[in-house]
């Protein structure tokens, strides 16, 4: 088993014992962990819609801060 491979079941396996997780939002009910959350499919298409521009957006810009930041750390080091 790679180490990557075994840091990610680790934290798997504390996540589990802490009860820290997130959900998944396209999985079956089962998936979920019977968490009460709508199923994606059963969602309004309009709802659907404004999801899929809301975290568009947020990637977007999270893209944004990460290039931003990077020219920030390369412009300190050519001084």
């Amino acid at each position: 088993m790679s180490g990557k491979t075994t840091t990610c079941v680790r934290a798997d396996q504390l996540n589990r014992r802490l009860g820290a997780r997130q959900m998944d939002l396209f999985g079956s009910p089962a998936v979920r962990g019977g968490i009460d959350a709508p199923v994606w499919r059963d969602l309004p298409s309009e709802t659907q819609d404004a999801l899929v521009n809301l975290m568009t957006q947020l990637m977007l810009e999270h893209a944004q801060r990460q290039a931003s930041a990077t020219v920030t750390v390369e412009t300190s080091h050519d001084h």
